[in-house]
């Protein structure tokens, strides 16, 4: 007979042995399938799925994977290891009945536990206060695995003890949030009012995942719960109870503190209060505050939600109409309590309106092509002896045309001439006519310019028109003032090739205010339309009964600015690169028209076609 050898009956015995360990898992995982296929039957009270009619050494073995059965071995206050091993007999023993007391179990069969409440951290904080009660109860341990813990209160204190304060509202609270009333949850109250719990609405309510409205407001040997989440993997090492040290009874505290906290609560209202309700224009601005001490639901401005902030502040915005508007503001509380106030918003009235916008005038534009033989006289008097009735910007007027002069009409600057108030005398206005002008001047070539900004006036019957220098009077104009038709006379007997003259004056009587220049005169005068020379262009700023109006926007003479303007290249309407005195006229003339609303119409006698300004 021959013998198998060591090495075969070794190999035999490995197969076996690793035939066996698959059978056995295969059982278990069948075994562990059925059981939480039974357990999910929450409501069964078949002997076979309820934890409590099983032995110890049972509920050790299905503990490790199946909470119910680790509440099970919690409430009889088992030693088992990470294996499912009993290490300690239970000090309650199991039910008789496949269908426990009614006190007995409360917590495993009425209500279901929800699935925070039964995770294994929970579990584990569950079983060290279950093996560890409080040092007065508890006898001194010197082997945790042989002794076991030794519980005088009912299965039910202690399990209202080990709940956390989310889990503990749940049970104490029915679904509207008021305190259980009945022997079954009393132990569950009794707790929450030692620890000073103030138990809300969704404290219980069903397939509730967020934190439970469960909070301390007295002096509580239970901590508040810090609302995280303990790790579902974490586990007691393997032989070893976790001990800690439950807290210790309280006195019973009657519900009626919590019955007037709960009253204080549902009777809240929204208290609304406004720190500013203010309109810049058509836009209303309301800010406030809205508190309640059930918290604040929702706020609407107008009807539309407004986001409130943690202390309650709020700020909205809204359209207000002319004449003002009552706005409506309302608020809600978590108990759905709703208040409201209305607030009113005025529009306020619109300040001076915003001055018409014109453009600087800039002589630094398109540049114009020189004219050497040119010359010009210019004429600014704002200011005057004999009365104290000022020509508004004559002098701004004068100084910025001689700019003009020199860049748009092509003239040199040392043959431009500018007298501006004390050195435009009567005196000082004829000698440089007949000096320098006259010196200045080559006939049958020169062309010249004249511009005056100032008061002009005509005579009592109309038939002359004169030009008030610095020191003429008024009352006196045939002595002191400049006859319109003899300053002509003088320049003409100089022989340019051409003259152009442009006036911002008029000879009404009336200025560029609403001041007349001789108080006996309170009707104006209208001033007879007189020829002027051959070779002269005339443009005055009116008509001879009308007035020369300031334009206030731009601190100008409103014919002066127009004219300085269309020089620019504004009044080159054909875009031609040349500007006509028609031209520049009807550019003027249409522009002072309608600033002034049709009161001043410029005039222009003379040669229309004659070119003033020519672009390079």
């Amino acid at each position: 007979m021959i013998l198998p050898s060591k090495q075969v009956v070794s190999s035999h015995i490995t197969r076996m042995w690793g035939c066996f360990l698959t059978f056995s898992t295969v059982i278990l995982f069948a075994v562990m399938s059925w059981q939480a296929g039974a357990n999910s039957f929450s409501g069964s009270d078949s002997s076979l799925i309820n934890p409590a009619s099983k032995s110890d050494a049972a509920v050790c073995k299905f503990s490790i994977v199946l909470p119910a059965w680790r509440t099970e071995a919690i409430r009889r206050g088992l030693a088992c290891d990470d294996d499912g091993n009993l290490l300690s007999p239970s000090v309650s023993r199991p039910a008789a009945a496949p269908k426990p007391p009614a006190l007995a179990q409360p917590d495993i069969e009425t209500p279901s536990p929800s699935p925070e409440s039964t995770t294994p951290a929970t579990l584990a904080q569950d079983d060290a206060a279950t093996q560890n009660p409080a040092p007065e109860q508890a006898a001194p341990q010197t082997d945790i695995a042989a002794t076991p813990a030794v519980q005088t209160d009912s299965p039910v204190t202690v399990l209202a003890r080990q709940l956390d304060n989310k889990a503990l509202c749940r049970m104490a609270t029915d679904g509207s949030g008021d305190w259980h009333r009945g022997t079954r949850f009393s132990a569950f109250v009794i707790e929450a009012e030692n620890r000073g719990l103030t138990c809300g609405p969704d404290a219980n309510g069903p397939n509730d995942s967020g934190p439970a409205m469960a909070v301390a407001t007295g002096n509580s040997s239970a901590p508040a719960p810090d609302l995280v989440e303990a790790d579902t993997d974490t586990k007691p090492a393997a032989g070893t109870q976790i001990a800690a040290t439950p807290p210790p009874a309280k006195p019973p505290v009657k519900p009626a503190a919590k019955t007037i906290v709960t009253t204080v609560a549902k009777n809240t209202i929204p208290d609304i209060t406004i720190l500013n309700a203010s309109s810049t224009g058509p836009q209303g601005t309301i800010s406030g505050r809205v508190t309640d001490g059930a918290g604040i639901a929702e706020l609407r401005v107008e009807g539309r939600l407004v986001q409130v902030a943690g202390n309650g502040n709020f700020t909205a915005k809204t359209y207000v109409p002319q004449g003002g508007i009552t706005v409506r503001i309302e608020a809600v509380n978590m108990l759905g309590t709703a208040t409201g106030i209305d607030v009113r918003l005025d529009r306020l009235a619109a300040a001076n309106a915003t001055p018409i916008a014109f453009d600087r005038l800039n002589p630094l534009g398109r540049a114009a092509i020189g004219n050497e033989d040119a010359l010009a006289l210019i004429i600014g008097v704002e200011t005057y002896t004999e009365t104290p009735v000022k020509a508004a910007y004559a002098n701004s007027d004068a100084r910025v045309f001689a700019d003009y002069a020199v860049q748009k009409l092509g003239i040199p600057a040392d043959r431009i001439k500018t007298l501006v108030d004390d050195v435009a005398d009567e005196k000082g206005i004829l000698l440089t006519v007949q000096d320098w002008l006259y010196r200045a001047n080559r006939p049958g070539k020169s062309d010249i310019y004249v511009f005056f900004a100032g008061h002009g006036l005509a005579s009592e019957d109309g038939n002359d028109m004169y030009l008030l220098p610095y020191d003429g009077s008024p009352r006196l104009l045939d002595r002191t003032a400049l006859l319109r038709k003899e300053l002509f006379a003088d320049i003409a007997e100089a022989n340019p090739r051409s003259v152009t003259v442009f006036l911002d004056t008029c000879y009404s009587g009336t200025t560029r205010g609403t001041e007349t220049l001789i108080a006996s005169r309170p009707i104006a005068i209208r001033a007879k339309e007189q020829a002027v020379p051959k070779g002269f262009t005339v443009m005055t700023a009116a008509g001879g009964d009308q007035t020369a109006k300031p334009l206030e926007e731009v601190k100008h003479g409103m014919f002066s600015y127009f004219l300085m303007k269309g020089m620019e290249g504004d009044a080159d309407a054909n875009q031609d690169k040349l500007i006509t005195a028609g031209e520049l006229h009807a550019y003027v003339q249409q522009n002072v028209a309608q600033q002034s609303s049709g009161s001043q119409t410029p005039e222009l006698q003379g040669d229309a076609n004659r070119v003033l300004v020519r672009f390079q």
